[in-house]
This record gives structure tokens, sequence and C-alpha cells, in this order.
């Protein structure tokens, strides 16, 4: 018995959200009007038999129709004037309509609270997304920062202790930011339609601060000779590499299906086409792994990235 109470109760519950969420007012209206001229008809039908409307305790020989639909307005509201009254079947008649006109004047009153609340709920979602999306957006402009100094910096050798560990550091701080993003859109969008609330304009501000941040990584690792590629990233920063790609990879997959601003989807896919044109052999990791001890430097003869277009806009 309990567990049936539990199921009723559940389906009610699904049901009175899809009646507020997905039906539509009008419907409700064009309902209500039904039921009220369809209840006047029958309390006109049955009143000359004696079953329909009375007065004073005694039934009436004959209603009009504006009668009837009087009767009926004033059962399914519940107001009750007290000047006409039900008779014989249409008591039951009379208590099955107030039932629903009470359910349906209370589905009503209920979607305009829910779309009022829904509509500040939304603002506020839409407050802290902008929030969420500047703070990440930032972060990523560190990493291009970061990934510009190290670009821009000449290493001695008498630097190499120092230069080695902060270009690991900042890949490891370029992983997180790259698995905390992924992780915020995969919670965002099994939750909610994302995209239809969040800004555009900051959803765009992390594309071309993730555009950026992973252009950049991109030069700098085939910017290295394979000398020092070999040297300086080792087995656990190419796997930080790695992962930060398929992170990525993870992110413009959500952005390419819940997304609909063309602007958003161009700037994610040009990401995804950066992080898949980077060869692997640039960051697997070998099967011995050996000891960095040698420079930070570029090769005698740059190579030329030509998987990744070298003309490259901050603009989507």
């Amino acid at each position: 018995m309990r567990r049936f109470i539990q199921a009723v109760s559940e389906r009610s519950q699904r049901a009175f959200v899809f009646l507020v969420e997905e039906v539509g007012m009008s419907r409700y209206i064009a309902f209500f009007a039904g039921v009220v001229i369809v209840f006047g008809l029958l309390y006109r039908y049955l009143t000359p038999q004696g079953n329909g409307i009375g007065q004073n305790s005694t039934p009436l020989s004959d209603v009009t129709f504006l009668e009837s639909i009087y009767f009926s307005i004033i059962t399914i509201s519940s107001l009750g004037y007290g000047d006409m009254h039900p008779m014989g079947y249409s008591k039951a008649f009379a208590c099955i309509e107030v039932l629903m006109g009470l359910a349906m004047i209370g589905i009503m009153i209920a979607k305009v609270t829910s779309r009022r609340l829904s509509y500040y709920v939304s603002r506020l979602f839409s407050f802290d997304a902008q929030k969420r999306l500047d703070d990440i957006a930032a972060k990523f402009d560190v990493s291009y920062g970061d990934f510009e100094e190290i670009m821009a910096y000449q290493t001695p050798a008498e630097d190499k202790s120092t230069s080695i560990p902060r270009f690991r550091e900042i890949i490891n701080a370029f992983q997180l930011r790259c698995a905390a993003l992924c992780d915020y859109f995969s919670d965002e969008m099994a939750q909610s339609n994302y995209f239809h609330i969040a800004p555009v304009g900051a959803v765009l501000g992390v594309g071309n601060a993730v555009d950026r941040a992973f252009f950049r990584l991109a030069q700098l690792i085939t910017g290295l000779s394979g000398q020092a590629r070999d040297e300086i990233l080792d087995g656990r920063t190419r796997q930080r590499i790695s992962d930060a790609i398929d992170s990525q990879k993870k992110v413009c997959d959500l952005v390419r299906k819940n997304a609909n601003d063309q602007g958003t989807l161009a700037i994610f896919e040009r990401i995804k086409e950066i992080c898949e044109n980077l060869p692997e052999s640039y960051y697997e990791i070998p099967e011995e792994e050996e000891q960095p001890n040698q420079v930070l430097q570029g090769s005698d003869e740059p190579q030329e990235f030509s998987e990744v277009e070298n003309e490259h806009t901050d603009s989507p």
C-alpha cells in the first residue's frame, strides 16, 4: 500500500509539473471555457426533468442558456451566490465541476507564478554564468601570457634549473584549467539548456581566450628542437598536455551539440582543429623516459607549424 501511494504521488507530481511547464496558458483558457459551456448545457438539459437548477429548494421548470452558463460559472469558480443551486443529479455534476475548477485555477496561478520565478532564476543564472565565464577567460589569458613569456625568453645555460621547472609549472596550470572548463560545461549542460541562458558574449570571450592559449601552446611545442623537446617534456608534462587536449576536445563536442550561436560554434570548431592538427609525436610519452638535462632552446632551423594557420586572429 505504501509503495502504491508513493507511485501515485510521484506520477501526480510529474503530471502537475508537465501541466505547469509544458501546456500553454491559451489551452487552459480554452479548456476552462469549454468546461463551463459543457456543464452549462448539461444543467439546462436536466432542469426540465427536475435534476438541474433550482431556487429556494424548488426545481425550475426551464432556464435560458445564459442562466445555465451563469450557474456554471459561479459553480466552477466556487462563488456559490445562493440564488441558484443544483437539484437531483446535478449535485454530483456540480461537485465534479467545482473540483475541476479548483484544479485548473490552481494550475493557472502556479503557471503564472512559475513564469515570473523562472524569469528571476534565469537572470540570476545568467549573472552567475557571466562571472564564471569571465573568470575562466581570465585564467586562460594568464596561460596565454605565460606561453608568450616562454616563447620570448632566451634561456642561458646557467638558468636551465629555473626555466625548465617554470615551463612544467605553466603546463600543469594550463591542464588544470582545461579540466575545470570541461567539468563546468559538462555539469551545466547536464542540468539545463545552458547556451539559451548564458551570455553569448561571455561564452565567446572564453572561446577567444582558449583559442589564443592553445594556438600559442602549439607554436611553443612545435618551435622546440627535437632534442630539447625530448629532454624538457618529461613523461608527466607530456601526459598533462595530452589531458589538456582531450579535455578541450570534449568541451568542443559539448558546444557543437548544444550551442546555436554561429560565432560560438565557429570559434570552438577552430579550437578543435588546433588540437587535432597538433601531431601526437610532439607530446606522446616515450617508452623510456630520460631525465631532463638540457636547456630550453629553439632549433637552429625553426620548424614551421604547418598544421595550424600562422595568421591567427583573436576574433571569432
